[in-house]
């Protein structure tokens, strides 16, 4: 029979294996992504000390720290989409530089904006090109 201090000493092996590994998975980063932490908090969690589990406020503090990073990740991406959106904005009535993909490029007037699978296209006449394709407004 197992006595607790050989299971604490397996579980708590576990729980740096699992660090080390995410570890390295972020190294050279100094920021840890949300899969990460939410991985290395469930092991946390299941290998904690029975005998001295964490404390409830605690627990509760770092769900409302994770909302909190969630919430801002959102707000981000809501931002970077309207700034995306004004920029395309701006190019509406004026004329453009466009490269195609085959290479060459070619003068038109931006007609207007859309926006789909997360980027920005720019209509002139029947086509649609991404923003980053323009190459030089005019005017």
């Amino acid at each position: 029979m197992a006595n607790i201090g050989n299971i604490l000493g397996v579980l708590q092996n576990d729980t740096a294996q699992a660090n080390y590994k995410e570890g390295l998975k972020n190294l050279g980063s100094s920021t840890l992504s949300k899969d990460a932490f939410l991985r290395l908090y469930t092991a946390q969690l299941r290998n904690q000390d029975p005998t001295n589990p964490q404390d409830s406020q605690q627990i509760l503090g770092q769900q409302a720290q994770l909302a909190q990073v969630e919430k801002l990740d959102q707000l981000n991406s809501t931002l970077l989409v309207t700034s995306q959106i004004s920029q395309g904005a701006a190019f509406v009535g004026k004329d453009v530089q466009i490269r195609k993909d085959d290479g060459s490029t070619f003068r038109g007037r931006v007609d207007n904006v859309t926006f789909s699978n997360g980027g920005i296209g720019l209509q002139i006449g029947d086509q649609t090109y991404a923003l980053g394709s323009v190459e030089k407004i005019f005017g």
